[in-house]
């Protein structure tokens, strides 16, 4: 399965790009392709120390990192490419995050929510499934509110 990776990152250490790091290590071992933004990010900037950086939207207005410019690449992705989006626990903080998430309910895309480093699926239709992602699939149930 094709999977964007989405979750908060004004506001972390190195833009949070660790925490994206691990969880697309996670997703790729359970045999999925993910687009990881925060390596499309390293990949269109290989001059930015992003490891250095504190997160904040000043350092990058410094930079010149044009962050509309990335979430247009960002939401191109889940619109021709992904077949659902994985969501970093702390997601609904972030207001990139929600517009993903957003681009994804309109195209009616699964999604799938970080819970303690276990992947849980929200279905197309919004409704929370509880079915676990695993190994090409999901199994398993956890019952659970989740913002919308």
């Amino acid at each position: 399965m094709k999977l964007y990776l989405a979750g908060p990152m004004e506001g972390y250490k190195a833009f949070n790009f660790p925490a994206f790091d691990k969880a697309a290590e996670q997703l790729r071992g359970l045999g999925h392709e993910v687009f990881n933004p925060s390596a499309a990010n390293r990949r269109s900037h290989p001059d930015i120390d992003w490891y250095s950086l504190d997160g904040t939207s000043e350092e990058l207005t410094k930079l010149k990192f044009g962050v509309g410019d990335a979430l247009c690449d960002d939401i191109t992705y889940i619109c021709r490419e992904a077949d659902a989006i994985a969501l970093l626990e702390g997601w609904e903080k972030s207001k990139g995050a929600r517009a993903e998430s957003a681009v994804a309910v309109a195209l009616n895309k699964d999604r799938y929510i970080q819970v303690s480093n276990k992947w849980y699926r929200i279905k197309a239709n919004g409704a929370w499934s509880g079915e676990q992602l695993e190994k090409g699939y999901v199994s398993g149930l956890l019952m659970r509110r989740v913002p919308a």
